[in-house]
């Protein structure tokens, strides 16, 4: 840092400041926070020359705790600027004095850091600063006389009226008091008995309490807020000396007007329905509130109360109950929000009757109930069995909770047996999932087609409610057989057997059960085993299956076809007949496979011997049957 140096200052300067600390109010008491000034003096001093001020200020003080000794010492660096030399500044700490600490002096060391200059020179305008850290020491004393507090202010008053409280005042020093005699004073609106109320307590022993009854008047425009109050307090020492303890303090809290706040329940009012208007209301009060009763002041045009007055149950502070008022809403009213005025009215077992101020509380009218289908789907199909499915969404602002989703078909193509689905419980904004079992004949045009749905409820009154219809499409498909069957070319020789096996995929959009199959073979060829059977086949879901099939020995070689059908359970438990299904069949000739009979062999030989022409007959028929 650089200091001018005026053309006057000749002369070599240096010298430092001193700082030195003391408490000025070093008392403390035990079990107690407070506040304690540190006052830092600066004493400085000057080695040589005459620029006394500029080497004995102290710049930048900052104070921190070192060792607080056995105390708790709350924040960190207290700064505190410049001290010039002949000062003073006050550092202020905040001082916790254990409870149990014995009465006596305490030591806390400090850190006290700070920059000054140390040394000019001005003929060679040279300034010497530099940064000193000095630890200094103060004492502290825990005391050990009385001491007084007021703890306790007890009043059922409020701002406007005149009646008695209750002051408790406590010895929290740590020593008995005798002859004690206390003065207590108001203030703010509060006054106590002509201005203020002297009381003889006798003797106040160390940590016990006292009870002061005194008259008191509350200003009109009190409101419920804090006021100070004092009590001056004399006592006798140990040695029998009269002396004046430190003015006890405390608080009166004014018992403010009795308050109230009404909630109405949402979801319980709809256009042109009667409900119930209901609630909960609760004493936000102070004191406790008898012979209430909850008043409705005001509707509004929207809402007709049966009965406006609600009788309520004692109601501590803090407590609610719930109200009920059977309310009819106007059809022309509007749906939403609409504000309702209560007031409550008590006695308290007095005479009078006291009104709380109007509470104004928000009562929520529902629109006509609304509903939405959503994710329709079907599996209908000209022939067969289906479904109609999907979810229906409570788009109002109830839960219905016995309502029913009636299903009307716009077609005499679809058949419903039962039309009428019982709903689960819907709260608002909950879809709730249907599902109707569908019948479509078999000779019927595939295409679109229109199903009505209407919702069936009772109301809060138990009053039977619809809302609908609401029209959509289904989608009935073409007739399809319930299976694919494939299979490679199967082919048997004339006079032989073979194995046909097929592969069987359920084409329907359900799980098909007990698929027994069957197949006919007309002559020539004759099915040895005949039926297969399938324990269930889910939709798209393939098996294989396999007969045994026969051809008589002279069957012409060429493709025959069998037949096969199917019968199955659907999911619904019925038990259907499939179509007829056809299967080729190709015959071969049948095939020599070299060797013969000795019989055979002798009949050739002897042939061969005496008759020519019939070995070539023989001959001949052989090669046509290989060939």
């Amino acid at each position: 840092m650089s200091i001018p140096i005026s053309a006057q200052q000749d002369g070599y300067t240096r010298g430092e400041p001193e700082l030195t600390a003391y408490a000025p109010d070093d008392e403390v008491v035990p079990g107690s926070e407070t506040t304690v000034g540190i006052q830092l003096q600066n004493d400085g001093q000057v080695d040589v020359g005459t620029q006394t001020e500029a080497v004995t200020t102290a710049r930048g003080v900052s104070v921190e705790v070192r060792d607080s000794g056995p105390f708790e010492i709350r924040g960190g660096t207290i700064p505190l600027g410049s001290i010039a030399d002949g000062t003073s500044t006050t550092a202020d700490l905040r001082v916790g004095t254990p409870e149990d600490l014995e009465p006596g002096s305490y030591e806390v060391s400090l850190n006290v850091r700070y920059s000054h200059t140390q040394s000019i020179s001005p003929n060679d305008n040279r300034v010497n600063d530099r940064t000193r850290l000095q630890r200094v020491t103060v004492t502290l004393t825990v005391t050990e006389d009385p001491r007084f507090e007021i703890t306790n202010v007890t009043t059922d008053l409020q701002p406007g009226m005149s009646g008695t409280s209750t002051v408790e005042l406590t010895n929290i020093g740590a020593t008995d008091a005798t002859d004690v005699q206390a003065s207590l004073r108001g203030n703010s609106g509060l006054t106590f008995g002509d201005g203020a109320v002297d009381a003889s307590i006798s003797d106040l022993d160390a940590g016990d309490s006292t009870r002061i009854n005194v008259s008191t008047t509350l200003s009109e425009q009190l409101e419920g807020e804090a006021i100070p109050i004092t009590a001056s307090v004399q006592y006798t020492d140990d040695n029998g000396i009269d002396r004046d303890a430190p003015t006890a303090e405390g608080t009166f809290m004014t018992q403010p007007p009795a308050s109230f706040s009404v909630m109405a329940h949402d979801s319980t009012l709809a256009v042109g329905e009667r409900g119930d208007l209901s609630g909960t209301v609760r004493n936000d009060g102070t004191s406790t509130i008898t012979d209430g009763v909850l008043v409705v002041e005001s509707t509004g045009e929207s809402l007709q109360v049966t009965d406006p007055r609600f009788a309520l149950p004692p109601l501590e502070p803090g407590e609610s109950t719930d109200y009920s008022f059977e309310t009819t809403v106007s059809p022309n009213a509007d749906g939403g929000a609409q504000q309702a005025r209560f007031a409550v009215e008590y006695a308290n077992g007095g005479a009078a009757t006291i009104s709380s101020d109007p509470i104004a509380s928000r009562v929520s009218i529902a629109d006509a109930a609304s509903f939405k289908i959503e994710n329709l789907s079907d599996t209908l199909a000209v022939g067969y069995s289906g479904t109609i499915a999907g979810e229906l969404r409570n788009d109002g602002e109830r839960t219905v909770t016995d309502g029913v989703l009636v299903i009307e078909p716009r077609s005499d193509s679809i058949s419903i047996e039962e039309r009428r689905f019982a709903l689960a419980p819907v709260a608002p904004g909950e879809a709730v999932p249907f599902e109707y079992q569908t019948d479509i004949g078999g000779s019927v045009d595939a295409g679109p087609r229109q199903v009505r749905f209407t919702v069936e409820y009772n109301n809060d009154r138990a009053e039977p409610t619809q809302v609908g219809p609401l029209a959509h499409r289904v989608e009935i498909d073409p007739q399809r057989r319930e299976f694919s069957v494939s299979g490679t070319e199967t082919r048997v020789s004339a006079g032989g057997s073979t194995e046909l096996v097929l592969e069987i995929t359920n084409e329907r959009p359900e799980t098909l059960e007990n698929i027994n199959a069957k197949v006919f073979a007309d002559s020539p060829l004759s099915a040895d085993s005949d039926e297969a059977f399938i324990n269930s086949l889910e939709p798209g879901e393939s098996e294989e299956i396999a007969f045994s099939i026969s051809a008589e020995s002279d069957t012409m070689a060429k493709t025959y076809p069998v037949e096969m059908d199917f019968q199955y359970e659907t999911e619904r438990g019925e038990s259907v007949l499939s179509d007829t299904y056809q299967q080729p069949v190709s015959v071969t000739e049948p095939t020599d496979d070299g060797e013969r009979s000795p019989l055979i062999t002798g009949a050739i030989v002897l042939l061969a011997i005496g008759l020519l022409g019939g070995l070539a007959l023989v001959g001949y028929r052989y090669r046509q049957r290989t060939s």
